[in-house]
């Protein structure tokens, strides 16, 4: 029996074209990138699957409960089929209705997620690249399961499942060369699969269903960080590119968050030594002005003896939680008393948090961080034959 897999095609034109043409589209999510991974098992958690070969012939159909072995030999996948043995350089599983889950046992995940919707595996030298094609609204529930956790107000989560479908639908190419939409790590958003039950993010995803984030008609790069220290950063600070809606604000709501205040110790000679090596700086102890540095607002360098370093190349080199810090010496440290965690741009985590505690609605919270914006539902942005 033959099938032509559509859904696959459907994803590759989405992610070269950039186009959205559905109020809940099917998105590609690259997972597990990060492990390498040879001999696994798909294990079905409910409802029905085709398994597909690389002709998208269907080799095997498998419910509740099967498992399926498969062996990676350099470019071609080895499977159990109902006949026999079957290799394929890829391998698709497609869900015959909206109930299929499935999980990926492999030794490398010690905890394994179950994953809704498809996936599709194909053998890479070797190693297996796996990606996960789920609807977009599914995305954004699991996403906020991964992102914020448990225990919020129904105002947060509802904030972030804003934030996340505007993110995702922005960066739809984010991975475009290696076909799929975005991944399941933080150079994406986080997305580990359906997570545990949350009554208050499925109340969320609801509520919230297809409303974006927009700039003059347009999704917004809707940017977040987990604290911002009490004062967010102009996108250009970070990214050196200023964008009308990612303006720096003043931020009362994040101070008294467990992320606002940090504190690292650097030894005093390790401290001379970084700065020899990124300015030329040739300090002594008679330095003062290198080992005082105070930061009562956001700036962009650090300021010694005529030399500017970029801070966030300092927050990289030194694996600062944020640039947003100041600097004194005592004895034989040097102390950096930080403010924030994360980048600073655009939306604060636990700033929002706190302005949901306080009953501020989830369109205020947006407003407030992202400058001039409108929220509105993505079926205003379709070709009105959508």
């Amino acid at each position: 029996m033959k099938r032509t897999f559509l859904l696959y095609l459907i994803i590759i034109t989405t992610v070269c074209k950039g186009q959205i043409t559905s109020v809940n589209p099917q998105l590609a999510i690259g997972i597990l990138g990060d492990k390498t991974i040879k001999d696994f098992q798909i294990k079905i958690e409910s409802g029905r699957y085709f398994l597909l070969d690389e002709k998208n012939d269907t080799v095997r159909v498998v419910t509740d409960g099967d498992l399926i072995s498969f062996t990676v030999n350099s470019w071609k996948l080895i499977f159990k089929n109902d006949t026999g043995i079957t290799e394929s350089k890829n391998v698709t599983l497609q869900g015959l209705d909206s109930t299929a889950t499935f999980t990926i046992l492999t030794p490398t995940v010690k905890v394994p997620p179950i994953y809704d919707g498809n996936l599709r595996m194909a053998a890479n030298d070797g190693k297996v690249k796996f990606v996960n094609y789920v609807l977009l609204e599914q995305y954004v529930d699991d996403v906020l399961r991964a992102e914020v956790g448990k225990d919020h107000t129904l105002e947060l989560y509802k904030v972030q499942a804003v934030i996340s479908r505007t993110y995702a639908l922005t960066n739809i190419n984010k991975h475009k060369a290696e076909f799929f939409n975005l991944c399941d790590k933080v150079h994406c958003q986080v997305y580990n699969g359906k997570g545990k039950p949350n009554n208050a993010i499925d109340s969320a995803t609801v509520l919230t269903r297809g409303e974006i984030v927009t700039y003059n008609n347009k999704p917004i790069d809707a940017a977040f960080s987990a604290n911002c220290g009490g004062q967010t950063a102009n996108s250009e600070d970070v990214w050196n590119h200023a964008v009308p809606y990612l303006r720096s604000i003043t931020d009362t709501f994040c101070t008294s968050s467990p992320g606002a205040y940090w504190e690292k110790c650097i030894k005093a000679d390790e401290w001379t030594k970084y700065f020899m090596g990124m300015a030329g700086i040739k300090p002594n102890d008679k330095d003062t002005l290198l080992f005082q540095f105070d930061q009562p607002t956001r700036m962009l360098y650090y300021v010694a003896k005529n030399q500017k370093v970029p801070l966030k190349q300092m927050r990289s080199d030194l694996k600062l939680r944020s640039t947003f810090f100041s600097v004194y010496k005592s004895g034989n440290d040097v102390f950096l008393c930080g403010r924030g965690y994360g980048h600073g741009v655009g939306l604060c985590q636990e700033g929002s948090s706190n302005m949901a505690r306080k009953g501020y609605g989830y369109k205020q919270i947006i407003s407030f961080y992202f400058k001039g914006v409108n929220i509105v539902p993505l079926s205003s942005l379709l070709a009105p034959n959508n």
